[in-house]
């Protein structure tokens, strides 16, 4: 599952379709496409700093297991998953 920034690989999270209120529990193992620029960290060291400049697509912020998201209520159309639009992400410990 790939994961907007701000969340840990092989971190739990729980998944809320909020317009059908079915949730799913799902690990994170992809934090997304980066890319970084140079930087110091605080000694000094140069280091490359990531960022986020690419997204899968525009305005996604998590892309689920065909599974996962049939769990949560996600439909298709003509093959194809319908955006989902209305999603909460949860931190789990």
């Amino acid at each position: 599952m790939f994961l907007k920034p701000g969340f840990k690989l092989n971190q739990n999270v729980k998944v809320t379709n909020l317009d059908t209120n079915l949730s799913k529990i799902v690990k994170v193992n992809d934090t997304g496409p980066f890319d970084s620029y140079p930087g110091k960290d605080k000694n000094g060291k140069l280091i490359a700093i990531p960022y986020y400049p690419l997204r899968p697509r525009p305005g996604i912020d998590i892309d689920l297991s065909t599974k996962a998201y049939k769990a949560i209520g996600g439909t298709f159309t003509n093959g194809v998953p319908t955006l989902l639009k209305n999603v909460r992400i949860d931190s789990l410990p």
